[in-house]
């Protein structure tokens, strides 16, 4: 469909660093005064969903983020896929990272894009995925116990994601140090080719 665009699928559990990879892939696009880099933009799934919570006068929690997706999917499954798309289609940036990916729809986005990546974002611990979602507080979740996020990933729209994450074509681990990822988010800019 397209092979202007270099587009990166994001996948993980919430809380595996998915967002925070995306974000420096941006920054670190951004900080090449040389231009080298192509340019970077983030295409957040919570972030359209969101501006239609917004529009109704609903809070963006991640119950109800779930809700209006599986909404969508029910009138149409590949209705979010389908936004997402639009949204890549139309940007400037020569980079959309896709983040997350949850469905088979949303994977088969990536396939309409000559170039494109699914990463997988893999962090071990429940607990610490679970600590890194109450210290960012978004989506209502800065007061959720451990249980009350098990039963948020047991939600429809997250089943996906295992079955998903065996398309990855990069695994990056991220049980360490923001510094080990950004490491990682460097090598995966070369091998892209969004560093020149």
């Amino acid at each position: 469909m397209c092979s202007d665009k270099i587009v990166i699928g994001m996948i993980g559990l919430p809380g595996s660093g998915k967002t925070t990879f995306a974000n420096m892939l941006i920054e670190k696009a951004t900080a090449r005064s040389d231009k080298k880099c192509l340019s970077v933009v983030r295409i957040g799934v919570s972030d359209i969903l969101s501006k239609t919570l917004k529009q109704y006068g609903i809070e963006p929690t991640r119950s109800n983020l779930q809700d209006l997706g599986l909404f969508l999917c029910k009138i149409q499954y590949s209705a979010v896929s389908i936004a997402v798309t639009n949204t890549i289609i139309s940007c400037p940036e020569q980079v959309a990272v896709f983040d997350p990916i949850r469905t088979v729809a949303d994977y088969e986005v990536l396939t309409l894009f000559d170039c494109h990546a699914l990463v997988y974002l893999v962090t071990d611990n429940d607990e610490v995925r679970f600590e890194r979602m109450r210290d960012r507080g978004q989506k209502g979740e800065k007061s959720k116990s451990n249980n009350e996020f098990r039963e948020a990933e047991e939600h429809p729209v997250e089943l996906e994601i295992q079955e998903l994450s065996s398309k990855a074509d990069y695994i990056i681990p991220n049980n360490s140090t923001l510094d080990t990822l950004r490491r990682e988010v460097v090598k995966l800019m070369i091998i892209l080719g969004i560093i020149q």
